[in-house]
């Protein structure tokens, strides 16, 4: 949780959420709800290593579907 630390010192993001593929942690979300403009911003997606494509697309998939469940549409998606 880097929310404790000032801006500038921080590597994954406010609140950077865990990315698991299977029983894997492979990554971290940087993400955030705009309320103003009903979106959910993908600030970053930090992979602990490089994902394949099937790992690329599974995550891709997950993070559109947070927006789904959120009821707004997903900016910043690679």
């Amino acid at each position: 949780l880097e929310q404790f630390k000032p801006a500038s010192q921080r590597v994954y993001g406010y609140f950077a959420h865990p990315i698991l593929v299977g029983d894997r942690f492979v990554g971290l979300l940087d993400a955030q709800l705009d309320k103003k403009k009903e979106n959910l911003v993908v600030n970053a997606v930090h992979e602990l290593t490089p994902f394949d494509e099937e790992e690329k697309e599974m995550v891709d998939a997950e993070i559109r579907d947070l927006g789904e469940w959120l009821g707004v549409p997903v900016i910043g998606l690679r």
